[in-house]
């Protein structure tokens, strides 16, 4: 087993290919292998022919592993990876590389070890973990940050007389400090008017950018005076903002230099730039490997065994108090009707009850109402009088069974014109709760 840590053909072998690997090279001096490995065939990186570039290496210093998208380019019988970011996809993948900190390899197990939570994993395991946490857009909202902290250099840079590009920086930066000197600096802008203020050209135009038009459109609101160049205390408000943007330009254009080449003096505290915070926070895309999307679907599965019988009973609560809302008001609308009724109401539904009754003459009637029940299939109608009644508080419209279509399903309010012809038992102890007034439509209107 010791054979391992010194050994890349060895420790390769803990690895079984599978059948989207499609090379495994063994390290030469140390235990380790890089792997080429292809996207599943449902992304668009496969289509392109991208390939996965897998590294794995267990030294005695430490764990070490990385992730990242390659664009495989052929030379002759050789290939070529190009290490690429995918930014072209708008459906992120993350590249990363490991410190050293968070796995160990046991040598005795022949194992991985995640040291925040004490897990083991074989090989196999750990490299589909690398797989599933690359092909997660591990840092979407970091990208986010990444890209307002780049902007945020580049207008610092471009106020200055600079020009601001990360990658172009750093490199500068490591070049500088192996002792290149800086490019001799152009001849700085002093303001034309005033000849004696030391302003960069961006920091002076972004000035008269912002006062050209505060002039324009506040001018009248300002208090002391006229508005122009005879008025003191507006020149002197101006002298004030130009030296200020003189002290700015200095103190701007001090802090990127000493960015650009940080202090060789070993006796003074170092402090750390705010510009090289702000550029080195671009670089710093760490984060914890997700380990399983078991813990994901163990978590939910909580969820759902916690929250499910919770819905069920308040949904049995509401269930129940609705059911005894609608029993209390039928049972009040029920002794409303039988208040008002003088008769006995059978128990059945007959039309034989004593209430039947039908007018040797029809009664023309215009009663306006609340339609509350659609009845023989759309063409008659259970109305609630508009406003109350206290003696017939509700009726029956009936209609001929052919009547026009754009007579039937009405709903909302209406007015009724029809004979009054009698009253019917129909539906009462259903949809009236007693015997009502028959009333036959010959028009009615949707108010």
């Amino acid at each position: 087993m010791s054979e391992i840590k010194q050994n890349g053909n060895e420790f390769a072998k803990l690895y079984t290919l599978q059948s989207s690997d499609e090379s495994i090279t063994p390290f030469a001096n140390e235990a380790g292998f890089s792997l080429i490995r292809c996207y599943p065939k449902d992304t668009p990186y496969h289509k392109d022919g991208r390939r996965m570039f897998i590294k794995i290496a267990a030294p005695d210093r430490g764990f070490f592993y990385s992730v990242e998208m390659t664009r495989p380019e052929k030379e002759g019988e050789k290939t070529r990876y190009i290490i690429t970011e995918g930014e072209e996809y708008k459906r992120k993948i993350t590249n990363f590389f490991s410190d050293g900190s968070e796995f160990t390899f046991d040598n005795a197990t022949r194992k991985v070890n995640h040291r925040p939570s004490n897990k083991s994993f074989t090989i196999n395991e750990f490299v589909e973990i690398l797989v599933e946490n690359h092909l997660s857009d591990k840092l979407f909202f970091k990208r986010i940050l990444n890209e307002l902290a780049n902007k945020v250099l580049k207008f610092l840079f471009w106020l200055s007389d600079a020009r601001y590009e990360r990658v172009r920086t750093a490199i500068d930066k490591y070049n500088y400090s192996k002792g290149e000197k800086l490019p001799k600096d152009k001849k700085k802008n002093i303001e034309p008017f005033f000849k004696y203020f030391y302003i960069s050209k961006n920091i002076l135009f972004t000035f008269l950018l912002v006062t050209f038009p505060s002039a324009i459109f506040f001018g009248y609101l300002w208090a002391y005076g006229d508005f122009s160049l005879s008025n003191p205390s507006l020149l002197l408000l101006l002298f004030l903002i130009l030296f200020s943007c003189e002290k700015f330009s200095i103190w701007l254009d001090k802090k990127i230099k000493e960015f650009l080449i940080p202090s060789k003096d070993h006796f003074t505290e170092e402090k750390i730039n705010f510009i090289e915070k702000l550029h080195d926070y671009q670089y710093n895309n760490k984060f914890q490997l997700k380990m399983t999307r078991s813990v994901i679907f163990l978590i939910l599965l909580i969820i759902f065994v916690l929250v499910l019988p919770a819905i069920f009973y308040f949904d049995h609560l509401n269930l129940a108090s609705s059911s005894s809302a609608i029993r209390d008001l039928s049972e009040k609308e029920e002794s409303v009707f039988e208040e008002n009724n003088q008769s006995t109401a059978p128990d059945d539904d007959g039309f034989d009850c004593e209430c039947e009754e039908e007018f040797e003459e029809p009664i023309d009637v215009v009663w306006s109402g609340r339609i509350f029940a659609n009845l023989v299939g759309g063409i008659d109608y259970g109305i609630e009088k508009l406003p109350r009644d206290e003696e017939y508080p509700v009726f029956y419209a009936g209609q001929p069974s052919d009547v026009d279509e754009s007579r039937q399903w009405l709903s909302g309010r209406v007015e009724v014109r029809g004979k009054w012809t009698g009253i019917t038992c129909a539906y009462r102890n259903t949809i009236f709760g007693r015997c009502v007034p028959y009333v036959e439509i010959e028009n009615i209107y949707s108010e």
